[in-house]
């Protein structure tokens, strides 16, 4: 196995992410904007852990509507069928959480995005360098199916067990990013999931402008 190999795909890992984590620290996470996303989130969480703490768990576990009205009875009053103002109030206390969630992990999505495309020109330019060239040697032969993932690139009558550049890099970015990023990416807050661009409140008020928003809610639908 050619351990300058390994080492030389360990450094441009390593590098890479450092430098992607310290450039979307400095341009996105010390940021006004995303400082007020995060503080407008804990606000939000909060608020909704404060109302769920004071009603009883009987109720906390039943969704509210917030479409249909509650029935009448024959002296024009409201029933007792429909959702109580604790609820209806921890329903709208949910619906700006999940907004802020949104908005909080749409901001981390983008220096995702730029950081997958940063591997991509490295792998790209590690594949030009070392294409056609056997980098590894496995201790064993594998099974056919997986042989076209570790031989791929390597030319006609290399050994069994040989490896491309592409088996190294797979196995070096899925270790070196990880420890890495334990010490230099800003993780979002716990309960801000992940989630894209066109979740965040922006994107959803320019659709509604183009009135594409009810197309995009049945897209989603048919592919979830």
């Amino acid at each position: 196995m050619a351990i300058e190999n390994i080492v030389e795909v360990i450094l441009w890992t390593a590098s890479a992410q450092v430098l992607s984590d310290l450039a979307a620290r400095h341009f996105v996470f010390s940021q006004e904007s995303y400082l007020r996303s995060v503080a407008n989130f804990e606000r939000a969480k909060a608020r909704r852990d404060k109302l769920a703490s004071s009603m009883p768990k009987t109720q906390v576990d039943i969704p509210a509507p917030t479409s249909a009205p509650a029935p009448t009875g024959k002296k024009g009053k409201k029933g007792t069928g429909g959702p109580s103002s604790d609820q209806r109030r921890l329903a709208k206390a949910e619906e700006e959480l999940a907004q802020q969630s949104t908005e909080v992990a749409a901001r981390h999505s983008v220096p995702g995005m730029l950081s997958s495309v940063l591997f991509l020109i490295i792998f790209r330019v590690l594949g030009a360098k070392h294409g056609g060239k056997v980098v590894a040697i496995l201790p064993f032969e594998p099974f056919q199916i997986v042989r076209r993932l570790t031989a791929r690139g390597l030319p006609a009558g290399s050994p069994a067990a040989a490896c491309s550049i592409l088996v190294i890099y797979m196995l070096v970015t899925q270790t070196v990013r990880v420890l890495v990023k334990q010490f230099f990416s800003v993780q979002p807050p716990a309960g801000a999931g992940a989630t894209s661009f066109l979740d965040t409140s922006k994107a959803q008020k320019l659709m509604k402008s183009f009135g594409v928003e009810e197309d995009l809610k049945e897209a989603r639908k048919m592919f979830s």
